[in-house]
């Protein structure tokens, strides 16, 4: 399966028309029509299994300012990435090394805002 997405395909989402819930992490996070149309374009909703799994660590769950909003960071080189959440701009709160990716863009953000995921034009 190619994978195929661009940032022009994700700027289009500015709202949403439902919530969707992850499987394995109902009670976590939910997210938007674009981080579903993400994860199912760039076949990348093991990223958002990772972002749901992280809800759970110490460094976030117990901060204040991370339960109202948290930017999370994928960058990809080489087939490698490394995934990172931050409270503000440089104030970097957890790194997660990926081995290997396929994911199709060199780097995407995404929001976690009072428990819902979503792409940076859904806020």
């Amino acid at each position: 399966m190619t994978k195929t997405i661009s940032k022009a395909d994700l700027a289009q989402f500015t709202g949403t028309e439902a919530y969707h819930y992850l499987p394995h992490h109902p009670q976590c996070v939910v997210y938007t029509d674009g981080v579903k149309y993400l994860a199912a374009r760039a076949g990348a909703y093991w990223l958002l299994d990772l972002i749901a799994f992280y809800q759970t660590d110490e460094r976030i769950k117990h901060d204040e300012s991370l339960q109202g909003i948290q930017f999370w960071h994928l960058r990809v080189n080489d087939g490698q990435g490394v995934l990172t959440c931050e409270r503000d701009k440089d104030d970097v709160v957890l790194t997660h090394e990926l081995h290997y990716t396929d994911f199709p863009l060199n780097n995407i953000t995404l929001y976690v805002c009072q428990k819902v995921m979503m792409l940076p034009s859904e806020y």
